[in-house]
């Protein structure tokens, strides 16, 4: 980037070039007549607001949340009963918050205290809730839709009747007091009440809703919430535009939710009685049921107790073992008998008698068979073997021993089936054996159910004694410490909000409207958009003309269009320290832009230095070089040239006012420009021309329409891009950065023209005394203006009062230190 002292930061930071505070300041108080005009306007329209519109009012009370544990009914915490059939007593509340706000006890409370009606006056601008200030009250006698909402409006009271209305019409007909009417199919009544005083001749509208409507519209407005974390007090406000009303709703409120609370706690001892009754007739079957089962086990086991029977059968089963034993002893006696007897090793000795079998039978049978064995050996010595004494005592011991035999086999079926027995015996005993933890299980199960049972029969009975003498002296869960108020100031509007919301509202209306529309805004509008989108210098700014002279530059003139002309040859001069800088082309992309007027005062700042200066009206579509300076056109000029009928110095005009200064006009208008600015004739023009001048200004045609500015490039030192402020599109910038990039246009600067500086057209910086630029402003002023006396208001356009130069200035220096 360039450093041309006319390429300054206006925020004063060199790296962002952001808006400082007070540039943000100055855009928005550039519109100050439009802030003015909105606060008014939104403030009247606030003061209009809470002039006509119905005041609300916040009424309150105060319930106290009562410990269900103090309630003799449902309050015993612990106790079975109530747990059972009323949970925990411990106050939660937010469900006692939510219980206040059923709809059930509310639509009671409404139909009870006929809320759903309400009562107006009608006045010449807003309509008054007026309760029950009326003389009067109007009874539904048939509803025909619970759903809708009947609205009667009369007028023209007096003590015989009204009249009633359908809109602004009044009836012809007199409606009398107590006599039916039908509105809407619903048949509706007014009566007068009692001493009150005659009803005024005044408009008055009474509406009927629907309890469950009604309901709605109160829950709404009704707000309950715990007066701190501590205490179950909890704080019931209503905000309505009746006060009056606002209470009795409050204390109709709390009377209903006592009343229902009592009511609920009757019930739940009704309840709780019938449950108790109910119970003890259950439980005296049971109790009936368990002596039965008693008596069925006391039948089963003989009327002996489970612990006799068991130590019965424990020690039949002791003697069966030992009978078993006893018999499997004979039998094994009784074996070795056999065997010994029937051994052929032992047929002819004496049977060992210390056995000890138990049968007496095979005992004489062993004893008789032991003696014929005494006596065959006693014998045998004295007897022949063979000799028929002999033989005839060997054949008595074979029977006796056969008669042995048999009696073993007999002794041992007799075992055998005395032991079968014995063990079928010991399994029954073991049977009921293994049944006695089971009997003693449900023996013990039944006592236990019997006691549990006795039990509760007997606090049934004391409960319901309790239950029936606390009914008598029931209270309600909530008590109301205070009856409801209202508060004198009203809530709704609040005065001071409406004033400051209008305030703010009015002041943020401009404020969106201009950020919208700088939004909005596809037109270049900041110097930052210029530098960031196209990258190049700004060589110079020129400001807005307002009497649309195309020659502002003038010898010894110093107002602040001059001296922004010689900034920008200063620059020019600059760049010609490095690089010889003669030819110099002006172009823009669309024309409307400032070309020729730069162009113009470009040739004629420099002729004014002294230099010899050729403009060149190079614009050969539409030229406007001659026509801006008021000189008459000959006909003759640049394309004449190029097209051989003209030498240069018969297209040279002069320009008297500056003797310095030679004006090539485009001449005649040509069909083919671009294909003229080819001809070789061009060449020599600028030969001859850079050998006479020392600068030559080229106004050329717009580069963003035609080509024929670019046939001109070869000739040209400088490129000086016009970019008209608010004017030139944003998107055109990309262009402007395009033809640098691929080279297009030599050594390419931008000069932005028609610049109005200020807030009020968002080019921020420009007159800050921090840089060269427009800081002349500051010194110079515009034409007849004093000099040296602060800003001109061409940064608000309109004459500011001394007051707000003071502050303005007090602002300026405030931000600029914060900066």
């Amino acid at each position: 980037m360039s450093t041309f002292p006319s390429e300054y930061n206006p925020s004063g930071d060199t790296q962002t070039g952001k808006f400082s505070p007070s540039d943000i300041f100055y855009k928005y108080l550039a519109h100050i007549h439009y802030f003015i005009i909105s606060i008014a306007l939104c403030v009247l329209a606030g003061i209009i607001y809470l002039r006509y519109t119905t005041p609300k009012y916040e009424s309150t009370m105060q319930v106290l949340l009562k410990n269900s544990n103090d309630n003799k009914i449902t309050g015993r915490q612990g106790d079975l009963v109530s747990i059972a059939m009323y949970g925990n007593s411990d106050i939660n509340i937010n469900n006692e918050i939510e219980k206040l706000k059923s709809e059930k006890t509310f639509i009671k409370m409404i139909e009870k205290n006929k809320f759903n009606i309400y009562y107006f006056n009608q006045g010449k601008i807003k309509i008054s809730n007026l309760h029950n200030l009326v003389p009067f009250e109007v009874i539904p006698v048939n509803i025909a839709d619970s759903n809708k909402r009947y609205t009667i409006k009369f007028t023209g009271n007096d003590k015989e009747g009204f009249y009633l209305m359908k809109g602004s019409d009044k009836s012809n007909k007199k409606t009398r007091w107590n006599e039916l009417f039908e509105i809407g199919g619903s048949v509706f009544k007014i009566v007068l009440k009692p001493n009150r005083e005659e009803p005024s001749n005044d408009v008055y509208i009474v509406t009927w809703v629907s309890p469950a409507e009604r309901t709605r519209e109160l829950l709404s407005q009704i707000s309950i919430r715990q007066k701190d974390n501590i205490s179950t007090i909890l704080r019931i406000s209503i905000i309505n535009e009746n006060a009056s009303l606002g209470r009795a709703i409050l204390d109709a409120m709390a009377s209903e939710f006592n009343n229902a609370s009592i009511e609920y706690k009757n019930a739940n001892a009704e309840n709780t009685i019938s449950f108790i009754n109910n119970r003890l007739d259950s439980l005296t079957k049971e109790i009936l049921d368990l002596e039965n089962s008693f008596k069925l086990q006391n039948d089963e086991n003989s009327y002996l107790s489970i612990d006799q029977q068991s130590a019965m059968f424990f020690g039949k089963l002791g003697e069966s073992e030992t009978k078993i034993e006893a018999l499997e002893l004979n039998n094994e006696l009784a074996s070795l008998v056999f065997d010994y007897v029937q051994n052929p090793k032992t047929r002819n000795k004496i049977v060992p008698s210390t056995l000890g079998l138990s049968d007496n039978t095979l005992g004489t049978m062993i004893a008789a068979y032991n003696d014929l064995q005494m006596q065959r050996e006693k014998e045998a010595p004295n007897l022949p073997a063979d000799g028929l004494l002999m033989k005839q005592l060997n054949n008595q011991i074979d029977e006796v021993r056969a008669s042995i035999l048999e009696s073993i086999n007999l002794l041992k079926t007799s075992i055998t089936k005395q032991k079968g027995d014995i063990l079928s015996k010991n399994s029954l005993y073991k049977e009921y054996l293994s049944q006695v933890p089971e009997k003693q299980k449900l023996q013990a199960e039944l006592l236990r159910q019997r006691q549990v049972k006795e039990n509760l029969y007997l606090y049934l009975l004391q409960k319901r004694e309790e239950t029936a003498i606390a009914t008598a002296s029931t209270s309600a869960s909530y008590e109301q410490l205070n009856a409801a108020s209202s508060a004198k100031k009203q809530v709704e509007p609040d005065a001071d909000k409406i004033k400051l919301f209008s305030f703010l509202i009015g002041l943020l209306i401009p404020i969106g409207i201009i950020y919208v529309k700088d939004q909005l805004n596809d037109r270049v509008m900041l110097r930052d958009q210029i530098l960031n989108e196209t990258n190049l210098p700004i060589i110079g700014e020129v400001g807005h003309v307002d009497n649309n002279k195309s020659l502002v530059v003038a010898h010894k003139s110093r107002s602040i269009i001059s001296e922004q002309f010689r900034i920008i040859r200063s620059n020019i001069n600059i760049l010609s320290e490095t690089k010889n800088v003669k030819t110099i082309l002006v172009t823009s992309t669309v024309s409307g832009e400032g070309k020729s007027f730069v162009s113009i005062n470009m040739a004629a700042v420099l002729a004014l230095a002294g230099k010899k200066v050729a403009l060149l009206e190079f614009d050969l579509r539409r030229p406007k070089i001659l026509s801006n300076l008021g000189i008459q056109k000959t006909g003759i000029g640049i394309s004449n040239y190029l097209l051989g009928m003209n030498s240069e110095s018969e297209i040279c005009t002069r320009f008297e006012a500056f003797p310095n200064l030679d004006i090539y006009p485009s001449g005649i208008v040509p069909p083919n420009p671009a294909e003229l600015m080819l001809s070789k004739n061009n060449e020599k023009l600028f030969d001859y021309l850079k050998a006479n001048y020392d600068y030559i200004i080229i106004d050329s045609a717009p580069v963003g329409l035609v080509s024929d500015t670019l046939s001109l490039t070869k000739f040209v030192d400088m490129s000086l891009y016009i970019v008209r402020h608010r004017y030139t599109f944003k998107r055109q910038l990309s262009f402007i950065k395009d033809l640098k990039t691929e080279g297009k246009l030599p050594n390419l600067n931008i000069v932005v023209n028609d610049l109005r500086i200020g807030a009020r057209y968002g080019y921020y910086g420009y007159g800050n005394s921090k840089g060269y630029g427009y800081g002349y402003g500051y010194y110079y002023g515009y034409g007849a203006k004093a000099q040296g006396k602060g800003r001109s208001n061409e940064y608000f356009d309109i004459e500011m009062p001394n007051v707000f130069k003071k502050w303005r200035s007090k602002i300026s220096r405030f931000f600029n230190r914060q900066n």
